[in-house]
This record gives structure tokens, C-alpha cells and sequence, in this order.
């Protein structure tokens, strides 16, 4: 039987930068901070793991190909994983997993309708 993952109450602060260095790939780095500020500021909230999922468009060839041993380690091992950052890009109206994505893919993996917390900005 799998366990269950396990969640901070907060994400780290190392995670914002990290979401930030991310977004400035794709909106620029002005942009990149405003949201992170944005993000830093958000309320935590929760969804299932697939929801997001869908709402990221994200394949699930992406998902089945990432190589799970060390996030299945930190689950077996009790590790708590940090809260997801995400964005809603408004222009093309896609969810962007600014930071978390291999611990949503690894929600997800474990159980569908795992329940997954997040900030949105």
C-alpha cells in the first residue's frame, strides 16, 4: 500500500525565487517579480492533484515519463512536500506551475484526487 504525501503548512522561501527565476522565462523578469510578490501574498488554498493537473494542460506523457524514485523515497520516508506556486496566465488562460511540479506530478501518481495546496497569483 502507498502512503499518502504529505504537505508543509507554508512553502519555503527558497521556493519563491525558484518560481521566479521560472516565470522571468516566460513573462519577463519585471513581470516575473510583480507575480512573485503577488504569489508571496496569496492565500494558501487546496484542489485535487488532477484538477491542477488538467488546468496546467499538462500532458500525461510528461507525467508518466518523469522518474519518480526520490520524490516515492521522501513519501515513503514521511517527508512533508512544500505548497505549489501557481500563476494563471490570463492571455492564454493556462494554469503555470511556477514551483512544484514534480511534487504535483508525484501527488498526482500516488492518487488521482490527492488533495494538493497551492498559493495563486
Amino acid at each position: 500500500m502507498s502512503k499518502s504525501v504529505k504537505w508543509r503548512k507554508r512553502p519555503r522561501n527558497k521556493d519563491y525565487p525558484a518560481a521566479e527565476a521560472y516565470l522571468a522565462l516566460i513573462v519577463g523578469p519585471a513581470r516575473a517579480r510583480a507575480l512573485g510578490r503577488r504569489l508571496r501574498a496569496a492565500k494558501l488554498r487546496q484542489l485535487p492533484a488532477r484538477d491542477i493537473l488538467r488546468a496546467s494542460r499538462t500532458p500525461m506523457s510528461e507525467v508518466r515519463a518523469f522518474d519518480w524514485v526520490r520524490q516515492n523515497k521522501d513519501i515513503r520516508k514521511g517527508r512533508r512536500f512544500a505548497p505549489l506556486l501557481l500563476v494563471c496566465d490570463s492571455q492564454s488562460g493556462k494554469l503555470i506551475v511556477a514551483d512544484g511540479f514534480h511534487r504535483l506530478c508525484a501527488a498526482f501518481a500516488q492518487d488521482q484526487n490527492a488533495t494538493v495546496p497551492f498559493k495563486l497569483a
